[in-house]
């Protein structure tokens, strides 16, 4: 019954929490705002970090074509991740080496206390494994660096994997916060808001300093090609042997065979059935059948078949 009880009480109050029903009272000082100030550059940060976040996940319904957006958008996210990890572990530190002001704002809901920290790690591990993408290059990986239980795992699986635990951990998180912080930033300013705004300020000049550096990248990924069964330029772009057809003298099924001696044409051959073929021609069809035997070996490949 204790169990249920207190299982019920920690719902209740992270659902509070969430709806902006119940929020932290926190004490303002003088100078930096203190608990106050900690809150609104959190807040702040947050709702940027929210509004850039959704833009690159718009970008996912087709990363072939909007992959220079991706790895912008991305790479502009990770100062204010930086700075929202530092505001938030800044009242971590102060709370638990027994800070007053900070001690008598109190901790999060249980909840997110323990999601605070799978968001944190699984929000630098897929920054941290794009931010790897790009300096291995997009030929480097896709390399197999081993395989588990029969699949390939290259960087790319790295940050894929990164990617899911992201999600749900951010999700959750992003469901119990944003009212919060909406209502945060709608307050009265605590002192310090110059402070604030140097911070933010010098966050977003270093975030599109990022950008300008991962777009001049020689990584090769905003001149990979997409793939698409459609395009056909990928499939015969590759040149072709020539090929050498011989008449072949035997009548069997699908054998050239001679043409009758009344209508015969030097350099003509027959299939069965009396349709005429020349060399030319049969080393056309051959030609054909080996743009399409490269098609279907390009588009594996370009699909990501394993």
């Amino acid at each position: 019954m204790r169990n249920r009880e207190a299982w019920e009480r920690v719902v209740t109050e992270t659902v509070a929490t969430a709806l902006g029903q119940e929020h932290r009272s926190d004490p303002v000082l003088p100078g930096t705002g203190g608990p106050a100030g900690n809150a609104q550059l959190t807040a702040w940060t947050g709702l940027f970090l929210l509004v850039v976040f959704l833009a690159e996940l718009v970008t996912l319904l087709d990363v072939s074509g909007l992959i220079s957006w991706h790895l912008a958008l991305g790479v502009l996210l990770i100062p204010p991740a930086l700075l929202k990890t530092a505001t938030t572990g800044w009242r971590i530190l102060r709370y638990y080496t027994g800070h007053p002001a900070y001690r008598s704002a109190g901790p999060p809901p249980t909840v997110l206390r323990v999601l605070g920290p799978l968001v944190v790690l699984s929000t630098l591990g897929l920054l941290g494994t794009g931010v790897a993408l790009v300096l291995v290059g997009a030929t480097a990986s896709r390399q197999t660096l081993f395989t588990v239980l029969g699949q390939r795992v290259d960087v790319l699986t790295f940050h894929q994997g990164a990617f899911i635990v992201w999600a749900v951990a951010t999700g959750l998180h992003v469901l119990a916060r944003t009212v919060p912080a909406w209502q945060i930033v709608r307050g009265t300013p605590a002192p310090g808001p110059a402070r604030r705004s140097t911070a933010l300020v010098a966050t977003l000049g270093l975030a599109v300093a990022c950008v300008g550096w991962v777009l001049v990248q020689p990584g090769g990924w905003t001149e990979q090609p997409s793939f698409h069964p459609e395009d056909d330029a990928m499939v015969i772009s590759a040149p072709l042997p020539s090929l050498t057809v011989a008449p072949a003298v035997s009548g069997g099924p699908g054998r050239c065979r001679p043409r009758s001696s009344a209508a015969r044409t030097p350099g003509t051959c027959e299939r069965p059935g009396g349709r005429a073929r020349s060399p030319d021609a049969l080393a056309a069809s051959g030609s054909a059948a080996s743009h399409r035997a490269r098609g279907r070996s390009v588009w594996s490949r370009g699909t990501g078949t394993r």
